[in-house]
């Protein structure tokens, strides 16, 4: 048996057994006793269905981009000099080593050859430059350049013999390697434009910012489960089931709004007297889907807010049960 079918045998016993001492009580209050409890017994469940989510700036209507330590907390802000983050990419520093490698290599391996005269050009430059054999009368077609391609290594015009344009260009780089940015070897992360200059560089790991709710302008660390009035919940989940269960508890189920609120009122068994917590699990069903080239169905998940719901009844004597009763309805 599954845990959801678990409990619902369990939720299932406890009525039985309240049942049974709903008939014991029945018998005490044929001498004279008065039941004082909740009728109807209800309680109520409300509270929000999100998921962790890009915080968004406020002002720029653009994600926060911040540092991280080794321990995944931010650290800082990341300035990127004015520059927009959706117009930006986060790389791996360990990418511009790797270009940087390959390019001193080639040059020095093929220093009195291929290397020769060959010159480091921007794409932007690449793109307006008008190149010619080594007769210097004949225009050689270039190829254009991929889409991410920022800088190439041209081949020398001596080096030019043959009217090809796959030859032209010796080595392409993602990276505008003719900014000839000084990057240090404790380097991690690198912000880079669309040009593939670098804009900055950490000894950290560089990302968006993420959380549950919260304010968006403050680091997102060492955040407990409860939200305030004033926070911004970042990633509301719509159209959520949400409820306690649907056998032993009436009218408990509610389906989150476009905030991903719920909120419902529910009927649980009769209370007993000396008082009973009940079991009130909350439980949201999610969907997902796995990935198949043939799509898939979709397939449910269930997360659970564990909950109780006390109620409080006595059988007492009928003068003494409205004070009881009163006593009762200031704690509920």
């Amino acid at each position: 048996m599954s845990i959801l079918q678990l409990r619902m045998l369990k939720n299932f016993m406890v009525v039985v057994l309240l049942a049974s001492l709903l008939l014991l009580i029945k018998s005490e209050l044929a001498f004279g006793g008065v039941y004082v409890g909740p009728v109807p017994n209800v309680d109520f469940k409300h509270g929000r269905v999100m998921a962790r989510s890009i915080v968004i700036n406020p002002d720029t209507d653009e994600p926060y981009l911040v540092e991280f330590d080794q321990d995944g907390k931010e650290i800082r802000e990341v300035d990127i000099a004015g520059a927009k983050v959706l117009d930006v990419s986060i790389l791996q520093a360990a990418d511009y080593f790797f270009y940087e490698i390959q390019l001193e290599s080639f040059r020095e391996a093929n220093k009195d050859s291929l290397a020769k005269g060959a010159e480091l050009m921007a794409r932007n430059e690449y793109e307006q430059r008008e190149f010619r054999l080594a007769d210097n009368k004949t225009v050689i077609s270039k190829s254009s350049l991929p889409e991410g391609i920022n800088s190439v290594l041209v081949r020398g015009q001596s080096n030019r013999l043959v009217n090809n344009a796959e030859q032209l260009v010796l080595l392409k780089f993602p990276f505008d390697m003719t900014q000839n940015y000084v990057l240090f070897s404790n380097q991690k992360s690198l912000i880079v434009n669309k040009e593939g200059q670098i804009i900055t560089s950490s000894s950290n790991r560089i990302g968006y910012r993420t959380g549950f709710f919260g304010d968006p302008s403050e680091p997102q660390n060492n955040r407990d489960y409860r939200v305030d009035p004033d926070d911004e919940v970042f990633g509301p989940i719509e159209g959520i089931k949400v409820n306690v269960s649907e056998i032993v508890y009436r009218a408990g189920v509610d389906t989150t709004d476009e905030d991903g609120k719920y909120s419902f009122r529910f009927y649980m068994p009769f209370c007993p007297p000396g008082g009973f917590s009940f079991t009130t699990d909350v439980w949201a069903e999610l969907k997902y889907q796995n990935f198949l080239p043939r799509g898939s169905a979709s397939i449910p998940y269930y997360l659970r807010t564990p909950g109780y719901s006390y109620c409080a009844a006595e059988i007492v004597p009928a003068f003494i049960a409205p004070t009881i009763a009163a006593i009762q309805a200031s704690y509920s």
